[in-house]
């Protein structure tokens, strides 16, 4: 809890994987290599991405648990 008695807001990063963009919970991105359980389920695997990787389609169930654990944080 911070000094105001809230719960620290989440921090997404996110990371092309498997023809997605995929989501996990950290503060900062990982250490490429790195295998990092996404919000969707799918264990994926920290890497610096090409530029076109960030044009894939995001990951819907990322996408959805990203947003309710926003909401939830929100109030």
């Amino acid at each position: 809890m911070n000094p105001c008695g809230q719960l620290p807001q989440p921090h997404f990063t996110w990371q092309p994987a498997a023809l997605r963009r995929h989501c996990y919970l950290a503060d900062h991105p990982a250490w490429p290599g790195t295998e990092l359980p996404a919000l969707c389920g799918v264990v994926i695997v920290s890497r610096r991405a090409d530029r076109d990787e960030w044009w894939w389609p995001t990951c819907p169930h990322c996408y959805d648990e990203a947003r309710r654990i926003q909401l939830r944080w929100a109030g």
